[in-house]
This record gives structure tokens, sequence and C-alpha cells, in this order.
């Protein structure tokens, strides 16, 4: 008996088989022929009315289960009849022989027609969802890792918004238990509310002490969360590719640390304690523009002094939660199963286009498709102008690729240029010196989108004489980038701290990282408020001989506490340059370079508390700065501390700028 062999299919429509998206249920799909389905809102298939709002589109549900196999052919030709004359006025002509199948409870479309126009539907329907109705969820992450992999990610990720590969490394880290999670937020909002969520333990610290006639002292208390704090408020860019995002975070490095501090009086010795509390705490506030499932590294800072070597930082991830229908995954299969086969000869085109024919997409603004009237002629009839005017306004599905080549640009065999208003995207196919010339026309057509600012700081310590002769060279020059890498390669000088800010033009950011230690530093007298929180045990005193503390009354004097912090402060507020390539900024900074210390005063009768003595570099300036160049800020010598006596040295600060362009690329659907 002879064997007779199968016919072969292309390698291509394998592939596609075994994606799923042909079907072979019912005998295998035409060479060159695709069925697919994505989601495709009604909104997207209807013209707007002169109301601004779209009409129901005209297409009945699915039949039902019992339904005969005529039902669902004639369900098949009425989404073909109408979804056609949509797509048709912004992808061209379908081949004979297309089907398509519209589900309008899932907002499901499945449509069967050549590949090549499938390459088209492929590129708008990716275009289209990033427009689909949706919700942000955030969610944050606190992880320490080595300072040398956190220097490294800072380096990597100064000059673009996608921080994708450095969060995939982090997470790669942290599955091989060399970087730990410290804390983790997840925040589902909706675009113009304001979400806060905390993660921590609430304890109780002391805010005050009201004293009595005995000089001795009530701890008023309050409660403060310890840990992982998150204010997120999104606003959703109209067309849905991006969003700007306010937000604040605040997260204590490590355990707070209890202690007493003496206070005392000069008719009262030996005096009294009170507790204090002081915290490690990172914290920022600023505004960014983000797209949404791209992760962003929004923090650095120094980690618990008690692992050294290691460093924490921050990452804000942003995921799209769907406001519509799940996909109707057995669409596609019920579109093969009724829909009738394409019509011997219909064209098949191939499954990819030509190997020289590449795909660009521009954004550009609605003017854009005016250029397409330019030949509207101004002394015709005002009904006729009108005529043309209504036709600009809603140009056929060639618009595009008329007013392309009218600049020029040919259109070879397998190109084409289409345009869809409600995402303002053209989306052209054509040979790269073609597509060069299209990048170079719409450049001067297209949206500007919202530029992120990237500032950089990092504060340096060298030998003075190293640090002098690199000052004296950077008189040469507004942009020390180059000396900033010859330094940064120096084994002799020491990184001390580094710290990124991301905001918009015209916003100010903040970042503050260090410790908040408490003291008493004022005594305000006055009546005591009844409505203040009690303690929860008995008064912190030191009581007199021969005194009831029990019995003598408060006058309304109270110790008031206050949170002194040291460590890096930091704020930038930025204004963009006309041409949108350089920034006016103005930068404060303070840097603790040695730890406070404390100096014991004697007894005087108002208030003798212990003295702070801070040792800080402060600094306020306004400064020029031009995309990815690096500024020399200031340099000081730091004193205070052991470690600085007897040594000639100095500390600098430097400034990095990037402007970060958020132009959306799109999605596959």
């Amino acid at each position: 008996m002879k064997r007779t062999s199968s016919p072969r299919l292309p390698g291509a429509l394998l592939c596609l088989i075994a994606a799923g998206l042909l079907s072979t249920a019912h005998g295998e799909e035409p060479a060159g022929w695709v069925t697919k389905s994505f989601t495709w809102l009604s909104r997207d298939l209807v013209e707007e009315g002169t109301d601004g709002k779209a009409p129901p589109l005209p297409i009945a549900a699915l039949p039902k289960d019992s339904a005969t196999k005529e039902d669902w052919a004639r369900s098949v030709r009425a989404s073909t009849a109408t979804i056609t004359r949509s797509l048709t006025k912004y992808l061209g002509p379908f081949p004979e022989g297309t089907v398509m199948l519209y589900d309008p409870a899932s907002e499901t479309l499945a449509i069967r027609t050549t590949s090549q126009k499938m390459e088209m539907l492929n590129a708008l329907a990716g275009h289209l969802k990033q427009q689909h109705p949706w919700q942000p969820v955030f969610n944050v992450h606190v992880v320490e890792a080595e300072v040398s992999f956190v220097r490294e990610i800072l380096r990597e990720t100064a000059a673009t918004p996608f921080h994708d590969a450095a969060w995939a490394k982090l997470e790669t880290l942290v599955e091989k238990k060399e970087a730990n999670i410290l804390g983790q937020l997840r925040l589902p909002t909706r675009s113009g509310q304001r979400v806060t969520a905390t993660s921590g333990t609430e304890i109780t610290v002391p805010s005050s002490a009201i004293l009595n006639a005995n000089n001795e002292a009530r701890i008023v208390p309050k409660d403060e969360v310890i840990g992982l704090q998150m204010d997120v408020e999104p606003v959703l860019a109209p067309d849905g590719s991006f969003m700007d995002v306010n937000y604040a975070l605040s997260w204590h490095i490590n355990a707070p640390k209890r202690r007493m501090e003496r206070v005392s009086f000069a008719d009262s010795s030996p005096g009294f304690g009170l507790p204090m509390m002081d915290t490690r705490v990172a914290s920022t506030n600023t505004s960014i523009s983000i797209v949404p499932g791209h992760p962003r590294l929004i923090g650095v800072w120094e980690g618990a002094p008690e692992r050294p070597g290691r460093c924490q930082c921050a990452f804000l991830n942003s995921e799209k939660m769907p406001g519509h229908s799940r996909l109707n995954d057995a669409l596609s299969q019920l579109l093969s199963e009724h829909a009738s086969p394409p019509p011997p000869g219909a064209p098949t085109g191939s499954y990819r286009m030509p190997d020289d024919i590449k795909l660009a997409i521009h954004r550009v603004p609605k003017s854009f498709l005016q250029l397409d009237a330019q030949g509207v002629d101004p002394f015709a009839s005002s009904s006729n102008r009108s005529a043309e005017a209504k036709a600009a306004q809603h140009p056929d599905a060639f618009a595009a690729q008329r007013i392309l080549t009218a600049q020029g640009i040919q259109f070879p065999p397998g190109s084409f240029a289409f345009y869809h208003p409600s995402t303002s995207f053209l989306i052209v196919a054509n040979r790269q010196p073609n597509l060069d010339m299209v990048e170079a026309f719409v450049s001067g057509h297209s949206c500007r989108y919202f530029i992120t600012l990237n500032f950089d700081l990092t504060i340096v310590e060298g030998e003075a004489s190293v640090m002098r002769e690199f000052a004296r060279e950077a008189g040469q020059s507004a942009d020390h980038s180059t000396i900033w890498k010859k330094m940064a390669a120096l084994p002799s000088v020491k990184w001390l701290e580094s710290a990124r800010l991301e905001t918009r033009s015209g916003q100010r950011a903040s970042f503050e990282a260090g410790m908040i230690r408490q003291s008493v530093t004022s005594l305000k007298s006055g009546a005591s408020k009844p409505s203040e929180k009690q303690g929860p045990s008995a008064p912190l005193t030191q009581e007199k001989p021969g005194k009831d503390a029990s019995t003598a009354s408060e006058d309304g004097r109270t110790l008031e506490y206050t949170s002194l912090p040291t460590g890096l402060r930091w704020k930038v507020d930025p204004v963009m340059g006309p041409a949108g390539d350089t920034s006016e900024v103005n930068v404060a900074f303070t840097y603790h370079y040695a730890p406070s210390t404390t100096v014991q005063e004697a007894a005087v009768p108002v208030l003798p508390v212990p003295h702070l003595q801070h040792h800080a570099a402060r600094i306020e300036l306004s400064t020029f700065m031009a995309h990815g160049t690096t500024r020399w800020l200031a340099t000081w010598k730091p004193t205070g501390s052991p470690e600085h006596e007897g040594r000639d040295v100095l500390q600098a600060a430097f400034l990095t700028l990037n402007l970060l362009g958020l132009e959306p690329y799109p999605e596959a659907p």
C-alpha cells in the first residue's frame, strides 16, 4: 500500500499553530492567513457623534449554545460587515475572504485575515491597549545589597527612565540570598486619588514633658509607626501611556534607640532624666512621570551602621489593573468553526514583512493630518471650503501616506503608513532610508512628552593636594564629567554618600537620610492642655526630699521636644530651559560629615540641657546645567571628629543631570 504524505506547513505557520493563533480543528488554515483575537473596545470601533459621545456598536450578542450553524454564520457576517467598515477607515481595504467575529460582552474581536494585514492590526491593537481603561497599582520595595552593587545600578540607571534591567539583577540577588527585601507595600488607587499605606511597628514616643510646681515632669506621648510609609497620587495621561506621580516615601533604616537625657534646674539638683528616642530615617518627596510596567529606582541611602558594607535602595513598580472584561479565548476557535474559508485565488501575502521593510512608530499631534488639506483653495466658495475642511477632520486611511509621499518619501511594495486619531500614533512600514526621512519630517510635528530631570548627588573625600589639583582643572569648563571620572577612579578618593532625586520642571524635590535625634531645647510657659494624651505609666520624675509628687499641681510649663536631623538633607528646584536640553536649578543640601558631639553645660536658672555640636557643610546655590553634564558644586574641609584630626583632607559634592524622555513604546497586544 502506497503511503501518502500530508502537505508540509511553512515553519511560520507551525509556530502560529503551536502558539494557539491558528485553529486546525476543521482543517488547516490557508497558507498566509492568520486568526487571532484582541481586546478591542467598542468605543474604538465607532466614531464619536456631534455630542462627543460614541453611539452603541450595532452588533448583537453572540448566539447562545443552542444556536444553529446558520445563526453563527449570520453573526460572523454581521460582525464582518460592521467592523470592516470601521477599520477600513484607518487600515485601508481588507483582503477578500477576511472574516470577523465580535463578542460585545467581553469586547473581544477575532479576525482571520492575511498575515500581512495582521501585522497592521497587531500594531494598532498594541497602541489601543495603552488607552484601555485601567487602574494603577504601585509596589514599593526597600532592598538591601552590597554597596558596590547599588552604586553600579545607580550609574546604569542615570540616563534612562526604564530600570527593568537593574530591578531584574536585584531580584536575582534576592533569590540567591545576596540581597534582602526589607520592606514592601502594594498600593492600588485611581487617577487623581491619593493612597497611603504603612507597614511596621506602632510604638509610643515622647513628644513633650509637662512640669508641676516641684519641677517634676509628666511625659506626653505620641504614637509613631517604625517601618515603611508610602503616599502616592497618580494622574494618568489622556492617552494612558504614562502618568505623573506625586509620592512621599519614609523608611526607618534600623530599629529606634532609646536613651535618657538629663535635665536639671538650679533649685532642683540633681535634676531628672527624660526619655528620648533616636531614629535613623530615609525619606523623599517628589513628583515624576513614569511609564506603567517599568520599575524605577527612586532612592539610595546608607544602610544600618551595624551592617557595614551594605546599602539600601527603593524601587517603585507600577502595574496596570485592567478595567475591562477578560479576553474571550474561545472566540478564535468559534470563528474558525463557523466562518467560510477564503475564496480560491484570494490574496495571501506573507507571514512577515519583507526583510528590508521595518516598522517605525511616531506620536504626532492631531494637527498633523491638516497637512493633507494644504491644497484647500482659500478663494473657493464657503460651501466648498466647508466640505474640504470637514473632509480634513475625517481623513481616509491613506491620508498619512499622502502626506509623507508629498514630502518625497517613497512607499515600495509591502510598505504602508496609517494614522489612528484616538491614539495619535503614526505607524509606518518602509525601508530604513525612507524611515529616516519620515523621522526627520515628523520630528517637527511630534508631541513633546514630559521630561523627568534626574539628579545624582555624590560626596567624596580625598587628600587636599589631590583635590586642589582637580579644582584648578575644574575652572576650565562648566562640565566636570571628566574630572569626576578621574577622581572616582583613584583609590585614595573615598566615596562618602550617594543620593538620587528625580522631579519635573518647576517641582521641588527633597531627600533626607540619617539620624533624627530627640532633644529638649525649650521651656514653654502657659496652661496645660487637658486633651493631651496621658502617659501610660507613672510620671518619670526625680522627687525632691519632703515633697509629694502626687499632690503637686501642674503649672503649665512644658518642655518641648525637638527632632534634630543629621546626615544628608538635600533639595532641588529645577526649571527647564526653553530648548528643553538645559535646566536652571536651585540646590540646597546639608551634609553632616561627623557625628554630633554633646557638651553638658552647668545648671542655670532657666533650662540647662545637653548642648549638641553639629559638624556639617551647608550649601545653597543656583546654577545652570546641560543634559548629561556633571558639576562640582562645593568643597569644604571636615572638622570635629578624631578621624579628621591631623589630616589635610577635603570633601567635595558633585551633581549630575540627565534629562529623561518618557516617550512610550507600544506594548504587545
